[in-house]
């Protein structure tokens, strides 16, 4: 079900609500590739860039969540340093 390559997941069938699918379509700087049948809202085939600290899903549908979760690649990762501040740190 699940194939890894260098730097990528690839994983094969989901069926999702229409609204989920098309906001996972318009992940593209977390999705490489995505494949979708729109008859059954299927996502039939999806391949994500798997960026640094992401689990690697075990399937599609989590495949699927992450990469509508998953940060974009070309921005900085943020995590607050208290209340008041907030920093900016690259994860390449």
């Amino acid at each position: 079900m699940m194939k890894t390559r260098s730097g990528t997941l690839g994983v094969d069938f989901c069926v999702l609500e229409e609204e989920l699918v098309e906001q996972i379509a318009r992940r593209k700087e977390v999705i490489k590739s995505i494949s979708i049948n729109k008859k059954a809202w299927a996502i039939t085939r999806i391949i994500c860039y798997r960026p640094w600290g992401t689990p690697q899903p075990s399937d599609l549908a989590n495949a699927a969540i992450a990469a509508l979760l998953a940060p974009p690649r070309s921005l900085p990762h943020v995590h607050a340093s208290n209340s008041n501040q907030v920093s900016a740190a690259h994860s390449d």
